[in-house]
């Protein structure tokens, strides 16, 4: 990554293409650019190309506006630090005690008139049936209280099939997949049998990528080393938007030993 004149701004350019990274703001961006900027880098970061640059989150202090729905507890991985140690055994979420759980939700009284509701897991597509069914009837009961609601699902993306890519496209879901980057960050994620699931999930990107289904990824820090890897790996894939964690040392991952100074380096590095 290049670094700018301006505190904070990192900057890396590839073919017709800018990634641009605000460490101080927590903001970045990929955007095509033309020829001409070849030698104004920092002109188009100072004037209205970096305000452009927005953040994926932006929480409301004063309403509800996220709504997360914790589809399962079940996953077809056994991800090495997964802080639920999920695995292809325990309960899925009914519909029935959904809707009276929804049903008392609608009654608060701050609800935003545009609430994203999010699918989580557990790998939420392991109860695929599940949001089939309830999706329609929340638009339903959503509109009768003026609510628009936008359906959001984080998953590991080794379960796409025509009909749920087909079903996500016609509702418009805002589409997450969890991956840690280039195939050797990855050997943390893998299925029972202790194969890495990488392949998968850049199958399942690229089945997004063939239906036009737009989507971000999320990725979970391990290594200092990393970070930049992760700005590169977004970069050469053509992905827009992504999140990173840093590993939570419950769960599965207190059995890893991952070294603390790992992630101190982390810090040290890019928190100032």
């Amino acid at each position: 990554m290049n670094k700018t004149k301006i505190e904070g701004i990192y900057y890396k350019i590839k073919d017709d293409k800018i990634l641009i990274v605000d460490s101080l703001k927590g903001k970045w961006k990929i955007e095509r650019i033309n020829s001409k900027y070849d030698n104004a880098i920092d002109e188009i970061l100072t004037n209205s190309f970096i305000n452009s640059v927005g953040n994926i989150e932006k929480p409301s202090l004063n309403n509800f506006n996220l709504l997360i729905v914790d589809t399962t507890d079940l996953c077809n991985l056994r991800c090495k630090y997964c802080s639920m140690n999920a695995t292809n055994t325990g309960r899925r979420l009914k519909e029935n005690e959904f809707y009276i759980a929804f049903d008392e939700f609608l009654k608060l009284p701050n609800i935003s008139e545009f609430l994203t509701i999010e699918f989580s897991g557990g790998e939420p597509l392991m109860n695929f049936k599940f949001i089939h069914n309830v999706v329609p009837i929340i638009l339903s009961k959503a509109g009768k209280h003026n609510i628009n609601i936008n359906f959001s699902i984080q998953t590991n993306g080794t379960l796409f099939n025509d009909n749920i890519l087909d079903f996500i496209k016609k509702y418009n879901f805002s589409v997450g997949i969890s991956i840690d980057g280039f195939k050797k960050w990855n050997n943390h994620r893998v299925f029972g049998n202790n194969v890495e699931a990488y392949d998968k999930i850049m199958n399942g990107i690229n089945s997004l990528k063939n239906k036009s289904i737009p989507f971000s990824v999320l990725g979970v820090i391990t290594n200092y080393e990393q970070y930049d890897s992760y700005l590169q790996f977004v970069y050469e894939n053509d992905i827009n938007y992504f999140r990173l964690n840093t590993l939570a040392n419950i769960g599965r991952s207190e059995n890893l030993n991952l070294s603390k100074n790992n992630i101190q380096k982390l810090y040290d590095k890019y928190a100032k």
